[in-house]
């Protein structure tokens, strides 16, 4: 079984992550093999062989940019698993602009300095950073209400064991475990 965790990032994506990883008979990184937001079917199936690599039966990835990629997951697997965690949108912008000052992801056309991380966001004309986040939150919801085989649960959900309860067992689990924890702040 092959679980995707999605988010825009800054949403609990880490924690979700961790979860999933600490089920028996599970491995699940947190954005083991970053991918461009433009499909690029080469570094797709290096990131997917990286994930399923190994004899565990149920592996996965949390990363916000496997969104684009979802029906080249579903290709390969057409049972694998998609979690989508949704944090408000205004947390995710002030998050953002905290975490990424001098750098600049989604707005086109920025002097802002050049990033690796840049080619894993799409690019938006935008009057500035926080608007061009508030596009890319927007987009990014927008194209997973779509997915097939998706469980949608609220940042806030993370912490609240039935609902995680809940999402593991339709991850496939038979006898999966809560620990309430915050994985990463901010």
């Amino acid at each position: 079984m092959v679980i995707i965790g999605l988010g825009t990032g800054r949403c609990g994506t880490v924690s979700l992550s961790k979860h999933i990883d600490r089920q028996d008979g599970a491995r699940c990184s947190h954005e083991g093999v970053r991918l461009p937001w433009v499909v690029n079917e080469g570094r797709f199936n290096k990131a997917y062989n990286k994930i399923t690599q190994g004899e565990l039966s149920i592996v996965g990835d949390v990363s916000f940019y496997n969104l684009p990629y979802y029906n080249l997951f579903l290709e390969r697997d057409p049972e694998t698993k998609f979690i989508i965690l949704k944090r408000d949108r205004d947390s995710v912008i002030q998050s953002y602009l905290k975490k990424t000052k001098g750098s600049n992801h989604w707005q086109s056309g920025t002097t802002d300095r050049k990033n690796p991380w840049d080619e894993s966001y799409p690019k938006f004309k935008a009057k500035d950073k926080a608007d061009a986040i508030g596009m890319y939150y927007d987009k990014y919801y927008s194209m997973a209400e779509s997915i097939p085989n998706a469980f949608h649960m609220n940042t806030e959900d993370l912490n609240d064991p039935d609902k995680c309860i809940e999402m593991l067992a339709f991850c496939g689990f038979s006898n999966p475990t809560f620990k309430k924890f915050w994985a990463n702040r901010g």
